[in-house]
């Protein structure tokens, strides 16, 4: 048979371990610089930005959201209203 296993022992020593993991990247965060800290968010931001601006279909299939780079005034609210310098046809 195989040997007997104290599992309190091996839970206990998973938890020291995941205390010990967690510690270390505590300790790596904070014994920075502040310029380096500084850097790091700076580098963040800049990924999220560079992918939130690659998102591909952020509108609906109909084309029925608000485009975010057009101005509000030149949006269409779904009603029926005239374009500037363009006569209304009946």
């Amino acid at each position: 048979m195989g040997d007997v296993v104290n599992l309190r022992r091996f839970r206990k020593q998973r938890l020291r371990d995941e205390r010990e993991r967690s510690a270390g990247e505590n300790r790596a965060r904070s014994g920075r610089s502040k310029a380096e800290r500084t850097a790091e968010r700076i580098e963040t931001e800049r990924a999220k930005a560079l992918l939130d601006g690659a998102l591909v279909g952020q509108q609906d299939a109909g084309g029925a959201g608000p485009r975010e780079n057009e101005p509000e005034a030149t949006r269409s609210a779904g009603n029926d209203t005239e374009t500037p310098g363009k006569p209304r046809q009946s």
